[in-house]
């Protein structure tokens, strides 16, 4: 139920590793470009604002209070502003491959997602491979069991020189993989 239909614009999905593998989304309120006029019409806003700034102000991170004043922001944006790689920071360490999907600038990374800004159809197609698969095996973290994807998995990939054949070819696999999900639209990645 939306009480300020001003807010609709505002509301943006917003998914972490949860929803990217298992789907599903949450919303959240991204009202960076937000003008001062518009934030002022819708009062059930401004109060979750308050909310968030008394929160924020308790917080035992200074670099959190320091937010308190801007509680229509998140204190760390990093979100990209074109599509983007999209890498659960854990998962399921009895996957063959980590589910890594290609997501729009509106929808909202959570901190639970490790992004890849103008990532191309080829690195999409060489991240999902075996070879990057069993390095990341290899190097992750682990949380209990599962494995914890951090950017030094990524970071410190040996990514092999190909040839512009073999960059082709890896482009027709990983638009192959794209493919079939877009025949399942109802599926998860965890199908």
């Amino acid at each position: 139920l939306i009480v300020e239909p001003q807010v609709k614009q505002w509301l943006k999905p917003y998914v972490g590793g949860e929803e990217l593998i298992n789907g599903g989304l949450r919303w959240c309120l991204w009202l960076k470009e937000i003008s001062p006029s518009e934030l002022k019409i819708m009062p059930n806003v401004l109060n979750r604002l308050e909310n968030v700034r008394k929160w924020r102000l308790t917080s035992a991170t200074k670099s959190v209070q320091e937010y308190a004043e801007k509680a229509y922001l998140f204190t760390q944006d990093r979100q990209p502003k074109n599509n983007y790689l999209a890498i659960p920071e854990v998962s399921s360490e009895s996957r063959r491959f980590i589910p890594i999907a290609f997501l729009t600038e509106n929808i909202i990374a959570s901190n639970k997602l490790q992004i890849i800004k103008e990532a191309t159809l080829y690195l999409f197609g060489l991240l999902c491979s075996t070879f990057h698969n069993s390095w990341m095996r290899f190097v992750a973290g682990r949380l209990e069991s599962r494995y914890s994807y951090a950017p030094s998995v990524y970071n410190n990939f040996p990514f092999p020189t190909p040839t512009d054949k073999q960059i082709k070819n890896i482009e027709e696999k990983a638009q192959a993989i794209l493919d079939a999900r877009a025949e399942h639209k109802t599926s998860s990645l965890a199908d």
